[in-house]
Parts: C-alpha cells; structure tokens; sequence
C-alpha cells in the first residue's frame, strides 16, 4: 500500500508541479510578464488549498478508496482540458489550473490518511516522510525530464502526457483501499463532536490554525523556489534552460531526502514532530539567504545551494502534516492534516505573485529570495511558541514528584 500510495503521490506531484515548472514556457509562448507567470504558478495551489479541508473531510467521512479514485480521474481529466486550450487566455488557463489542484489535493490527505491507519505510531514519521516523498520526487522528474521534453515534443503534448500516470496510479491507490479509514457508525457517533459538532470543530481550528500559519509562510520557499527558480539561474546566474532544470532537480532531490532522513530520525530519536519542523526551516532560512547571493557562481556550487535549499524549502511538509495530525482526535485526523494543508496552499497561491511583485518592484530577483528568509524567520518564531506552550502544557499536566511525596 506505501509504495502505491507514493506513486500515487508522485504521479500528482509531477503533473501539478510539473505544471508549474512548465510556466516559463508558458511565459514563452505568450509573453507573460514575471506577474503573469506568478498567477499561473498560483493557479494550482489555489485550487488545492479551496480542496483541502473538504478532502480532508471526505476521507474521514467516507474512507480512503472512492476520494482517491475521483481525485485521480478528475486531475486527469483537467489537465487534458488544460492541453485543449493551450495557448489560450491567461485566466482561462489559470481557471483550469486551479481545478487541476482542486482534484490534486485528494491524493495527498487519502494517501496520509492510509498511512496513519496502516503504520503504527513509532514507524508513523518514515513511513509519512516515504509517502510525502513522493511530491519531491514527481517535481524533480519534471525538472530534470520536462525541459528536454518540451523541446522533443512541444509544451501541450507534453502537458497531455502529464494526465496519464495521475489517472492510472490514483485509480489504483482507490482500488486497492476500498474501505480502509471508513469509519463504523460508532465510530462515526464518537468522531461527530470533534470532527463536524460547532464546538469540536472550533477546537480542532484552534489545536491546527498556528501550525496551518506556519505552513503557509514556509509554502513561500517551495513554491517560489518552483516558479522562480528556473528563471533567477538562467536570467541572473546565465545558466541554459537544461543545466537551470537540473538544479531545481537537485534540490527537489534533498527535499526528497530531507522528507525521508528526517522522518527516520524523528521515530528513532523520538524527537517531538514540531521540534523537527523548526530545524528543518531554520535550515531552509539559510538556504534561502545563500542561494540569493553571488548569483554568477559554478554549476557545482549552485549544485550544492539547491540541494540545501531543498532539504530546507521543501523537506518540511510531511513532518507539518503529521504535527497537524497528532494534536486532534484520530477520527478527524484527516481533517486536521486538510486544514494544516489549506494553509500550506494558501501560501503557495499568495507568495508566487508576492515574489513577482518584489523582484519588479527591487528590480532584483535575488532580493526577492531574501524577502522569502524573513517569512521563514517568522515561521520559525511561530513555530518556537507553539513548542513552548506544548511544554508548558505537559508540565501542568506531569504531577509533580517531591509534592506528591510531601503530600
């Protein structure tokens, strides 16, 4: 089930952000200016952050088998919309972007949601940093495999291409979970307060809303990094388009490692899940201020800045969904990780054009990556306060020893 639900999630991963990879081609073909381009790379998450909650909600309703079928048919069936009008109007194009990524945000709550059923609480974090490997793992094959494509075949067959593996892995993540996390009707009593009662449901936003806020501030540096990346290496550092895909490619590979290496150590070393979220950001944070500097440096060296700057802009989004999921009920779980994900996607539709913004405005793309360290820096700071009050937390409620021997 974790290796199909992983490819499940790669095949979304590709043809989503593969689809905003492709925008600089876009750009080509239609001459769009940097905040054009920023609307297009926004498309997508937009329509994934409107499917979040609800999908989230679906699964803890109805099971994981049928949403993961309707998410993959669906995602398929946009993009061959997608490909039938292109070239086209921009905001005809960003309309069906946004649900492409309505569609696409199923495969990851139904294949999260597997997870936590299937893996028991101590092999939870590889095995969630496995499956959310998939997403870097899809992108870095569009890095690495879109651009030559785009040149052998052309842009729309290429986007016609896309629609095929989410289709068929999505329809078998759906049939090979059929009835796995649809809940009993006593389980459905017991899940109601929590999960859709008024009073459940304002605290499960409030035990998920400060981590749906972090996640959205460090959406700044995926995203960005997604859309911009590209054209920042071959505008400001003179790499070709090829050589420029490549090192997206390398740094969706360390996000890829960091999702797996850091989940391993988070089960082995038994680290608190927001304590692992805060050192991977602080990483990113770094990378960010790194990668905006000296941009007329070696291939290698820039090699070696995105691998970093992926295992810090992007290894954080499997620990943050867990973290979601831990802090409420098991029968909303999915519903926690969907709002925690509403955020992320929040982010990732606000910051691209925010970032197209800054670059025109300070006429330097650099600056614009600085702008999106300080984002990571208040993510951080979030993130050190909700850490503080869980401890507070489990001090209140650790009776203390020399008392109670005096008592």
């Amino acid at each position: 089930m974790l290796v199909v639900a992983t490819l499940a999630q790669v095949a979304a991963s590709l043809a989503q952000q593969g689809l905003i990879e492709l925008v600089v081609y876009f750009r080509a073909l239609d001459h769009l200016s940097l905040v054009s381009m920023g609307l297009l790379a926004a498309a997508p998450p937009l329509g994934t952050m409107l499917g979040m909650t609800p999908a989230g909600a679906a699964v803890d309703r109805h099971g994981v088998g049928g949403t993961a079928l309707v998410g993959g048919v669906g995602m398929g069936l946009c993009i061959a919309l997608v490909y039938a009008f292109t070239p086209g109007p921009v905001a005809l194009l960003a309309l069906l972007l946004a649900a492409m990524g309505a569609c696409a945000a199923v495969t990851p709550m139904a294949g999260a949601a597997a997870v936590l059923v299937a893996f028991p609480p101590e092999r939870r974090a590889t095995a969630m940093g496995v499956r959310q490997s998939g997403v870097t793992l899809g992108a870095a094959l569009g890095a690495a495999l879109l651009p030559s494509l785009v040149a052998a075949w052309g842009l729309r067959d290429v986007i016609l291409a896309l629609a095929l593996p989410i289709t068929v892995f999505g329809t078998a993540l759906g049939r090979m979970t059929v009835g796995l996390g649809r809940p009993s009707p006593a389980a459905g009593v017991r899940s109601g307060a929590s999960a859709a009662g008024g009073a459940g449901r304002l605290g499960l936003f409030a035990a998920v809303l400060p981590v749906a806020v972090a996640g959205a501030l460090l959406a700044a540096g995926q995203y960005d990094t997604l859309a911009y990346a590209i054209t920042y290496l071959h505008d400001d550092a003179a790499l070709g388009l090829a050589a420029a895909g490549g090192v997206l490619a390398v740094a969706q590979v360390g996000g890829t490692l960091a999702r797996i290496g850091v989940g391993v150590l988070t089960d082995r070393l038994r680290w608190r899940t927001g304590a692992a979220v805060a050192l991977v950001a602080a990483l990113g944070t770094a990378a960010l201020v790194a990668f905006s500097l000296f941009p007329r440096a070696p291939l290698y060296v820039w090699a070696v800045r995105a691998f970093f700057l992926g295992m810090g802009a992007i290894g954080w989004n499997a620990l943050l969904l867990q973290w979601a999921a831990e802090r409420v009920e098991e029968g909303a779980r999915a519903t926690a990780m969907g709002v925690a994900g509403t955020g992320v996607f929040l982010g990732a539709s606000v910051f691209p054009p925010l970032f197209g913004a800054v670059a025109t405005a300070a006429a330097s793309l650099a600056q614009a990556w600085r702008s999106v360290a300080l984002l990571y820096t208040l993510a951080l700071i979030i993130v050190a306060w909700m850490l503080a009050r869980e401890r507070a937390r489990a001090q209140v409620s650790t009776p203390a020893a020399p008392q109670a021997a005096r008592g």
